[in-house]
């Protein structure tokens, strides 16, 4: 069926169908000049052609407005989730492209267009500032050739959460930047801390035109200000050595200490220095707790190769090994997984799509999951401690002895043992939990109190106001923000982190690449011959086996 108008005026419409000498047709007009309602005069309602499966008029406004509940119910539907479902509906083909300018239409209908909400950004800010009391909201704009403002930046920190980590949780702070959706792409910076609970904590988050220098200083700037300085001993940042980054950490805060990724660490290193022997040593030095178990291990890789000992040495330990951290932080992480993992949120990978003001709003209602975690490394300290012997020395002072090695020096009064896991991390260490045992105490009691219940109460006791509908916003009166330059970013943004070859697979569940055999020419977990070889060495283990070969 290919209908063509051939009359379309605003008094009478005729329309009539173009296949061959199909005879169907249609005539209507108005039943008066300023009615809005129309009659048909004649019609031909019989076809003689066949089903056309692509039509002139289902465009993508049409599968916007019919299939809007869709796009709001899955947010991550796909094009062929979508053809599907027109296909089965109407028994009609749309193409892709059509699907994403859809997708694009319905956004903008259910949340407004990408470039109107830049000109309420300052009445947001206001709103915000004035429902939430302590909330810092600050943009920055360039003028244009016609004297209006450009959107150049915006940094929000939300009372609440700033309230909440600098009373209750502890001094780590983790930065990170992801790239955003839609047609003006930029960059969200965020700072995330730790809760009692050794889960992400976001403090603050800003959209910048791009992660270099001059945006990580405005940032940072922004945030010292928000957390004050802490003046040597306070707060401990760890990050992926972003573009500017470190040079902005060492203006803004030179006296705190700044820790580096260690798996970002050894992807630079594993460019040039490869072998799994030499990947197990550094991440064997990166785990040492103690100035001496360091430079044992720094020994084994100057052995296997020297350049790459000198790789390392020319990185300050104090960046990327536990034995050289820092103390006053009790945090001994070696990873940024967890700024990775808010920027890979469902949350915020929907946030990331949206217009700006709803990109902003859904960052702020971020709320992550309740996991018993320090429990269960504390029970898992608690097994372990079943190999220490502990001998009493008075004053709350203990000697350990362990299968493994030691002997290690404990003191309950100062929280410290000798092997250093207590004092860097600030959970009881398996030689303590064996000394607390011998004193018939609770190992939970000795934790550091950012672990404890009640600061994980008191960081989340905080109140965050949500802001009413836009229509309810005191007008500032200011002359409105038009939307950004589109700018090309640096790279191609990707809906997911490309991972590296050693990074364990997201999905725990995913099957492996294997390599081939060059006897058999078989993937290795189907192969014959090195079956047969893993079978001759369980027998060397004195593995009874029964086989059928």
């Amino acid at each position: 069926m290919r209908i063509r108008f051939t009359h379309n005026e605003p008094g009478r419409v005729r329309a009539v169908c173009t296949f061959g000498s199909c005879p169907w047709k249609i005539f209507a007009s108005r039943f008066e000049r300023n009615s809005v309602e129309f009659q048909v005069k004649s019609n031909n309602l019989i076809h003689e052609c066949g089903r056309v499966e692509r039509h002139p008029f289902l465009d993508y406004k049409w599968i916007a407005k019919n299939y809007t509940e869709s796009f709001r119910d899955n947010k991550r539907l796909s094009a062929a989730e979508v053809i599907n479902s027109v296909n089965q509906d109407r028994v009609l083909q749309i193409s892709t492209s059509q699907v994403y300018r859809a997708k694009e239409f319905a956004i903008q209908m259910m949340e407004g267009s990408y470039a109107e909400q830049y000109a309420l950004l300052w009445d947001y800010c206001e709103e915000l500032k004035k429902k939430n009391l302590g909330t810092t909201a600050k943009i920055k704009v360039e003028m244009g050739a016609d004297g209006a403002p450009i959107f150049h930046r915006i940094y929000i920190c939300l009372a609440a959460c700033k309230k909440g980590f600098l009373e209750a949780c502890g001094p780590l702070i983790r930065l990170d930047g992801c790239h955003t959706k839609g047609p003006f792409r930029g960059q969200l910076l965020s700072a995330v801390g730790v809760d009692a609970n050794n889960c992400m904590y976001p403090i603050a988050y800003s959209i910048v035109e791009q992660e270099n220098t001059e945006s990580w200083g405005w940032f940072m700037e922004l945030l010292v200000k928000d957390l004050g300085s802490q003046h040597g001993k306070g707060w401990t940042f760890i990050s992926d050595r972003q573009k500017g980054l470190v040079q902005v950490l060492e203006q803004f805060v030179p006296e705190d200490e700044h820790r580096f990724c260690v798996r970002h660490v050894y992807n630079n290193f594993n460019k040039k220095y490869k072998g799994e022997a030499l990947r197990a040593e550094v991440w064997a030095a990166a785990k040492s707790t103690t100035v001496g178990s360091f430079i044992t291990v720094m020994d084994r890789i100057k052995a296997l190769d020297v350049a790459a000992y000198e790789w390392l040495m020319n990185r300050r330990p104090q960046e990327w090994s536990k034995s050289h951290f820092c103390e006053h932080s009790k945090y001994g992480v070696l990873l940024n997984n967890w700024c990775e993992a808010f920027n890979g949120t469902e949350m915020l990978l929907e946030a990331r799509e949206k217009p700006i003001l709803s990109c902003l709003d859904h960052v702020g209602r971020w709320h992550g999951e309740i996991r018993d975690r320090v429990h269960k490394i504390l029970e898992r300290n608690k097994l372990q401690s079943g190999w220490c012997h502990p001998i009493a020395n008075g004053f709350s002072k203990f000697q350990i002895t362990h299968g493994m090695g030691g002997p290690y020096a404990v003191n309950l009064a100062h929280k410290s043992c000798s092997c250093k896991a207590w004092d860097i991390s600030g959970i009881t260490c398996p030689h303590a939990v064996a000394a607390i045992y011998h004193e018939r105490g609770d190992p939970m009691d000795y934790v550091n109190h950012y672990y404890k219940k009640e600061a994980m109460l008191k960081a989340y006791s905080f109140e965050h106001i949500p802001l009413s509908d836009q229509k309810e916003w005191a007008k500032t009166g200011l002359v409105p923000i038009k939307a950004p330059l589109i700018r090309s970013q640096p790279g191609r943004p990707k809906r997911l982190r490309k991972r590296k070859p050693n990074e364990p697979a997201q999905n725990p569940n995913e099957l492996k690449r294997y390599n081939t055999c060059e006897r058999r020419k078989q993937k290795q977990n189907v192969c014959v011959v090195l079956n047969f070889s893993f079978l001759l060495l369980a027998h060397k283990e004195h593995v009874f086996l029964r086989t059928n070969w």
